[in-house]
């Protein structure tokens, strides 16, 4: 049987400063260790689920010699009971952990979100919106909340006040915030399912957006879009037909009115694609009138 170690009063603890493990009795396997640059700590050695353990109890002399021997009471007794207190300890510092990671408001998690995602947008006036739309609508109910705790109730509070006078601005919060809460929950901030999910959940509460401000399409300015009083092609090919007189009058004009004009059907046809326009200087320059004596116009009538 192993000889127990006398037990060292606080003073003589003190005094312990020369590199090493020195045993300060009280507890089985209770030491102080003297590293070589002087820091001292406790330590202690026990045996649990069939394995040796050094456990670290903390540092000296912010844990006094009376703090550290009941430290190694209680965790002699887990071992005894068959626990693993090393094991208990790791799970209990895991969960701490995981509670402070999730000690995360709206606020923070939300510029977090636009941090990583600004570079991404088209612009600054993008970035610029996210924050302004965030800080006026969504933070000042739900900033200073854990987003752990934020609940569907939560972001109806922030939206009802403006779904039905700022309908698009409303849509555009409602989706921001499920955006920053999807975010949450991917980085282990919150586990419950988006309270801002319009399908299934905000729909139930309010009203749908299109029916609450229908889309208006902006009026056709002048000149746009179709033609107020539609024309049949038919109708505009009449209108672009010369008529008959006017062809023989421009014609009269060109030669001169004591000449004789033959017009017949043949001038009266409709002129062949990418030919000049009837009646314009090119085309009376490129079509010479035929003369021929059957016509009577620009003669005196024969008498009776």
């Amino acid at each position: 049987m192993p000889r127990k170690a006398r037990e060292l009063s606080p003073l003589e603890v003190g005094r312990l400063i020369k590199p090493g493990r020195w045993s300060v009795g009280g507890v089985d396997g209770l030491a102080l260790q003297v590293t070589a640059t002087g820091a001292r700590s406790w330590v202690l050695r026990l045996s649990a689920a069939g394995r040796r353990h050094e456990m670290g109890l903390g540092s000296f002399p912010s844990v006094t010699l009376a703090a550290a021997r009941e430290k190694a009471r209680r965790n002699r007794s887990l071992a005894d009971e068959g626990a693993d207190p090393v094991a208990a300890r790791r799970a209990l510092r895991s969960a701490a952990s995981a509670e402070q990671l999730a000690q995360r408001t709206f606020t923070e998690v939300a510029a977090q979100y636009i941090a990583q995602h600004e570079k991404s947008w088209k612009n600054a006036k993008h970035q610029a919106q996210w924050t302004a739309t965030l800080r006026t609508y969504a933070e000042p109910s739900i900033g200073k909340l854990l987003v752990r705790d934020i609940r569907p109730a939560h972001v109806i509070g922030v939206l009802e006040p403006i779904w039905t006078t700022k309908t698009e601005t409303a849509t555009r919060v409602r989706s921001r915030i499920e955006l920053v809460l999807d975010y949450a929950a991917a980085h282990g901030y919150r586990e419950r399912l988006n309270p801002a999910r319009w399908k299934g959940n905000l729909d139930a509460a309010l009203p749908n957006a299109s029916k609450v401000a229908p889309v208006r399409h902006h009026a056709e300015e002048p000149g746009q879009g179709h033609v107020a009083d539609p024309v049949s092609p038919t109708r505009l090919h009449l209108f672009a037909q010369p008529r008959r007189e006017d062809l023989v009058l421009r014609q009269v004009l060109a030669v001169g009115v004591d000449q004789d004009v033959d017009v017949g059907e043949d001038h009266a046809a409709d002129p062949p694609r990418g030919s000049a326009v009837p009646g314009s200087p090119s085309s009376i320059r490129s079509r010479k009138p035929r003369l021929s004596a059957r016509s009577t116009l620009g003669r005196a009538p024969p008498s009776p």
